[in-house]
């Protein structure tokens, strides 16, 4: 089956994505199809093992690639994503990046 990938509008992206092993597909397809150019990018990643910060450098690197620039970056664990830790820690993250 394809899947249709929409073409982001926005200049800045947030992408948020679980990390399975050191590949994402659906992640890997969207940077593989969207034009990065000077596009900022905020990466959004949740895990549950290790080698979160591994994946992390290597989707940047691939978004560096494409000439986007790689704006913040957030890890989340399952664990806190399932207890609802993570809205403390995104809130906060957010605040700061955003700067509300």
């Amino acid at each position: 089956m394809k899947v249709s990938i929409p073409v982001p509008e926005s200049d800045l992206i947030f992408l948020g994505m679980p990390k399975w092993t050191l590949n994402c597909p659906p992640v890997t397809e969207f940077l593989k199809k969207t034009e990065m150019r000077r596009r900022k990018v905020v990466l959004v990643i949740t895990y549950g093992g290790f080698d979160e910060k591994r994946y992390a450098k290597d989707i940047a690197a691939k978004i560096y690639r494409k000439g986007g620039m790689v704006e913040g970056t957030i890890l989340l664990r399952r664990k806190e994503v399932q207890s609802g830790e993570f809205k403390i820690f995104l809130r906060e993250w957010m605040d700061n990046f955003l700067d509300f």
